[in-house]
């Protein structure tokens, strides 16, 4: 009987061994993280596996924050921003740690402004750019890196933006354009005005240029507005072909000595002017 029991108990030493498990791998998620807010909050997920990949169900780690001055951690896993800096967060269990870089950011201030004092309006053509002024400042009055705001547009329509604020204008009418990181999110009215061509002036009626020189046209595109349009893509026709070529800026080389009329295609706008190569 004695010798039964023996056995029983080795057994059961042998079957408790086995339901063992020994921790080999702690896997923590998120496995970087970003707080923006004073006071915000992330919880951490841990998972504890053994050697053969098996959770740990019973697992209870512990959490330690590496500089506590930044973010602090209970024993749920609950990490609290406190103040701008980075630190991490350390996760062990028994012989087992892992390890999570914490970037805490405190936004205070989130601004977007026009550029120029007086002027509330993003005016040119189509597809051209118009840069918000945009300010961000942790609560030291540091200057945060744009990179970390999302920027949204209300109506895409009328105007896109991309990651640091700046608008590419695509027809006439208004759009909330919104700035946001963590809580903080700042909002300005952005009214659109495409600029179009209504005439294509000639500066010069008669222009020369010696052969394989390059200039630009004596042209001004004049805007619906009454102001020029810089920069804005023309079509040029010759009567004569092989005397000078001329790409969409205006820009014309002379190729083969000679005169021709040169018309202008701005829009629906055109005007023509006389080119001699030299």
């Amino acid at each position: 009987m004695r010798h039964l029991s023996v056995i029983f108990i080795i057994l059961l030493c042998v079957l408790t061994l086995s339901c063992f498990q020994t921790p080999s791998e702690i896997k923590v998620e998120p496995s970087k993280i970003d707080i923006y807010d004073q006071g915000g909050t992330v919880n951490l997920r841990v998972t504890v596996t053994d050697k053969k990949g098996k959770v740990i169900a019973k697992a209870k780690p512990r959490f330690s924050v590496e500089d506590s001055s930044y973010a602090s951690v209970d024993e749920s896993g609950k990490l609290t921003a406190r103040m701008s800096g980075k630190t991490e967060v350390k996760v062990d269990y028994k012989k087992v740690s892992a390890s999570v870089p914490v970037n805490v950011t405190i936004v205070d201030v989130l601004k977007l402004d026009f550029p120029t004092a007086g002027i509330y309006e993003a005016m040119g053509p189509e597809k051209s750019t118009f840069k918000l002024n945009v300010t961000v400042k942790k609560e030291n009055g540091e200057d945060v890196d744009l990179s970390i705001l999302k920027f949204g547009s209300s109506n895409e329509k009328v105007a896109s933006v991309d990651n640091e604020g700046e608008l590419t204008l695509l027809g006439d009418g208004k759009a909330m354009i919104s700035a946001f990181i963590g809580k903080k999110k700042a909002t300005i009215e952005v009214p659109v005005t495409i600029l179009r061509p209504s005439a294509v002036k000639v500066d010069v009626p008669r222009f020369s240029l010696s052969l394989g020189d390059t200039a630009y046209l004596p042209i001004t595109i004049i805007s619906t507005k009454g102001t020029p349009l810089v920069s804005f893509p023309v079509k040029v026709q010759f009567d004569k072909e092989g005397i000078a070529t001329a790409n969409e800026n205006g820009q014309v080389t002379g190729i083969a000595k000679g005169t021709t009329n040169v018309t202008i295609f701005a829009g629906e706008a055109s005007n023509t002017l006389t080119l001699t190569v030299k």
